[in-house]
């Protein structure tokens, strides 16, 4: 049976790329505040413009969080993508605040652009 893909479309992603920044993987222990709610987290990924989370609950998507992560500090978020307590979180602030807290841990040449 023969394929329904052009050579042209061999090898291209099935979607696009939205991210802004390089995704770097990690494994951070943190916490998520979730209205009053302290949730255990690890941080699987992190770039400046968000971070991928396993937690020990699930999150809705929408819902406003604070990261917490020793080795940097508190970051702010909101949740827009869940699936089996995966979390997709996008930072509230802008990347150069970012930079500062977590650069050590992201590419290089992302944290210097900022």
């Amino acid at each position: 049976m023969r394929s329904s893909n052009t050579p042209s479309e061999l090898g291209k992603p099935k979607r696009n790329n939205r991210r802004r920044y390089r995704r770097t993987s990690s494994l951070f222990s943190g916490t998520l505040v979730v209205d009053s709610r302290v949730i255990k987290c690890v941080v699987m990924n992190l770039s400046l413009s968000g971070a991928h989370v396993r937690a020990d609950q699930s999150v809705p998507v929408g819902t406003s969080v604070t990261l917490t992560i020793s080795r940097f500090g508190v970051l702010r978020g909101k949740v827009v993508r869940e699936t089996d307590k995966l979390l997709g979180i996008d930072f509230d602030d802008d990347a150069e605040m970012i930079a500062e807290l977590v650069g050590e841990a992201l590419p290089s040449d992302d944290v210097a652009s900022q």
